[in-house]
């Protein structure tokens, strides 16, 4: 099986860490796979050749039995030589990392208009694919009244080794407040969508309890502040970017994810790897990757619900953490992932 694989860069980003465990899976399995992309930070590193192109630049198309594509930017760049694809023979899959409706570009910070200029395109160029690949049942339904072509589910896993933290400096400020306080810990990208300041406001009730929180964004500087406007800024632990965020999670007691909308969240799957217990929103995306009696849901937004969810969630995180993790390895590791796309590509290819 011959496969390239289309991401925007070698990013330490969600989508692009799909591709890379995906590429490990398939050379392993036998396949030729060859990594094109955009832009030039280089984060991560891949098991095959990588090689960097321009928007209007094409390659051998025919070398290749499927054109695998990830995100928006390299969706279009397989929109705009769809005819020389075709021409190849070469067959394109997509995965859909996020839903593609107006309402989903919302809530992740657009302003309605952008939201129904970028879900059109969306639209346009996914319909043009051989098959398009989502992560879960509400995403398939979601995509089933824009995309007429073929549609697949197929979850995403992980593979993960983890070890100590790379800067030792954090692994000191985070034992010397675990010495004080139970740790909340949470690792994204910090957006408006990831609802973060609920974990600030419910520290007001939970006094024995502080929060960890690994990652950078534009709402970063708005929960320092809310923080300190809510005199918990000694209970809160601001990390920033780590590019080694999934050995942090062996240092929280409880993993909280206050989501608004998600695709398939890797912080949730690492954190599974990690046995570390979870809080989770009561969103459907999340109650349908992991079972109701595997971690803890508090209703969105309500600040004490969710403080009754780490109360409770500390109280039984033994028991948690076991189940989470007994979960993961039935259905959540990266050789299953790949199996299945594999199984997908042999199938496309003989249609």
């Amino acid at each position: 099986m011959r496969i390239a694989i289309l991401i925007p860069s070698l990013a330490n980003k969600g989508p692009v860490i799909v591709a890379k465990d995906l590429s490990h899976f398939f050379v392993e399995n036998g396949c030729d796979c060859h990594v094109y992309y955009f832009d030039e930070k280089k984060e991560l590193d891949f098991p095959c050749k990588c090689t960097k192109i321009g928007f209007f630049e094409k390659f051998d198309f025919s070398q290749y039995d499927i054109v695998h594509v990830h995100c928006l930017r390299p969706m279009l760049y397989a929109y705009w030589h769809r005819s020389r694809i075709r021409k190849s023979k070469a067959k394109v899959v997509a995965t859909l990392h996020q839903p593609i409706t107006k309402e989903a570009f919302v809530i992740g910070g657009y302003n309605p208009l952008m939201a129904t200029l970028i879900a059109f395109v969306n639209k346009i160029a996914y319909n043009s694919t051989d098959c398009n690949v989502v992560l879960s049942g509400i995403q398939h339904q979601l995509a089933k009244d824009i995309l007429k072509n073929r549609i697949e589910i197929i979850n995403n896993g992980r593979n993960i080794s983890c070890t100590e933290i790379k800067n030792i400096k954090n692994k000191r400020l985070i034992e010397e407040l675990s010495k004080k306080y139970k740790i909340l810990g949470s690792a994204s990208v910090i957006t408006k969508r990831k609802g973060l300041d609920q974990v600030v406001n419910a520290l007001k009730e939970l006094k024995d309890f502080a929060f960890v929180c690994v990652g950078d964004g534009p709402e970063l500087q708005a929960l320092k502040a809310l923080a300190i406007e809510n005199k918990v800024e000694d209970r809160c632990l601001w990390l920033g970017y780590q590019s080694d965020a999934a050995n942090y999670y062996q240092y929280f007691d409880l993993f909280v994810m206050t989501t608004h909308s998600e695709g398939f969240p890797l912080a949730l799957i690492e954190a599974s790897v990690n046995r570390t217990a979870s809080v989770l929103s009561d969103i459907e995306i999340l109650r349908q990757i992991i079972p109701v009696d595997c971690a803890v849901f508090y209703e969105l937004d309500n600040i004490e619900s969710l403080s009754a969810a780490i109360v409770e969630a500390y109280s039984h995180k033994d028991e948690l953490s076991f189940k989470i993790y007994e979960h993961y390895t039935n259905n959540l590791t990266a050789d299953i992932m790949g199996k299945k796309y594999l199984n997908l590509f042999e199938n496309i290819k003989i249609e």
